[in-house]
């Protein structure tokens, strides 16, 4: 330490010295400047550049996969309806969400008789699903004829329409995409039936069933990526 004290003073002793020390300081503090305003004004966008990822567009093939089951109820009881979906029959396909569909008549035949109570629900299992989804509707009632459609979507953000995603390559974006887990499995229906009846004083039929119609819709999709035009 004494050694590099006593050699810097002797340094700032000699007028001469003195003038080659000042001068390099000098040339360090311009260079230092130099590279500091070529960066902040000439290089900054080329740097943010190489550091954004691009932005790809994320494409869906759609398909439908639609089943069918129909079933006569008997008044004041559930019925336990059931469908399969399983990797080995679609391959390569994702299960995006699913579409329910119960339908039925007033069929007793009885003069001005109102039309059954029917109610359904998709049954909350181990499913691989966007349960807490807040467009699912899992439950519905219906006591005038019409139908009732439920929804369970299944796919995490998926709707079939083109998606805007950064990444740093095609295979980092699809990742997002590709987890054929989910939907994988038996999905549960309960349906019930209440039969109403038009009370009068004319003998009718009786009316204690009816015939409830389920169709099943699993929307799929096989996802493809390309670099967005704009980015």
């Amino acid at each position: 330490m004494s050694e590099e004290q006593s050699y810097l003073s002797f340094m700032t002793q000699d007028l001469d010295s003195k003038k080659v020390l000042s001068l390099m300081v000098s040339c360090m503090i311009l260079a230092i400047t130099y590279h500091a305003f070529i960066f902040w004004n000439v290089k900054v966008d080329d740097v943010m550049a190489r550091n954004e990822e691009p932005i790809w567009d994320v494409m869906f093939e759609l398909s439908e996969n639609s089943a069918t089951d129909s079933r006569l109820i008997q008044d004041g009881s559930t019925e336990l309806f059931s469908n399969q979906i399983d990797q080995e029959s679609h391959p390569n396909m994702m299960v995006g969400y699913l579409i329910v569909l119960i339908e039925y008549e007033e069929t007793s035949g009885n003069f001005n008789d109102p039309c059954d109570i029917v109610s359904a629900e998709i049954k909350h299992n181990e499913i691989m699903a966007d349960w807490k989804n807040e467009s699912n509707v899992l439950s519905g009632t219906s006591d005038d004829c019409s139908p009732i459609n439920l929804h369970l979507q299944i796919y995490p953000d998926f709707d079939g329409l083109t998606k805007n995603q950064p990444g740093s390559t095609p295979e980092e974006v699809m990742t997002k995409w590709e987890n054929d887990d989910f939907g994988m499995g038996e999905y549960l229906l309960d349906v019930e039936l209440n039969t109403q009846e038009f009370v009068s004083n004319i003998p009718t039929q009786g009316d204690d069933n009816e015939e409830v119609n389920i169709t099943w819709t699993f929307v799929m999709f096989t996802p493809s990526v390309v670099e967005a035009e704009n980015s």
